[in-house]
């Protein structure tokens, strides 16, 4: 189950940020141009008080679920209607790739609130 995603992004303060996005869309295992991607697209958010650096791939989706954001972007992945099945598959997955690349279907799970 790797169609959905969780990207970490940390950053220049030691903190860390999460991104949500679809899995195996440029390669089924070398995850290097999804976080790139990803990486490109935090360097334009509000990341609060530190700046995006490096990108890594969470183990699972569960890394990112406390995170603000989580269930309502979850949601709205849902929504999009995923991953097609069969001969639509190829032409779902070019379809993704550019979105990526174009900063589109990354969904950012908000800076932190300090608990009270």
């Amino acid at each position: 189950m790797h169609d959905v995603i969780a990207v970490r992004v940390s950053l220049d303060n030691g903190e860390y940020r999460y991104f949500l996005t679809w899995g195996r869309v440029f390669d089924a295992i070398d995850s290097t141009r999804i976080c790139d991607a990803v990486l490109s697209y935090a360097l334009h958010c509000d990341l609060g008080s530190g700046k995006a650096k490096a990108a890594e791939l969470c183990y699972s989706l569960r890394d990112a679920s406390s995170e603000e954001y989580f269930y309502e972007s979850l949601f709205e992945m849902a929504c999009t209607g995923g991953p097609k099945i069969g001969p639509e598959h190829v032409a779902w997955l070019e379809e993704r790739r550019h979105a990526l690349e174009d900063g589109r279907e990354i969904w950012y799970l908000g800076t932190p609130r300090s608990r009270q």
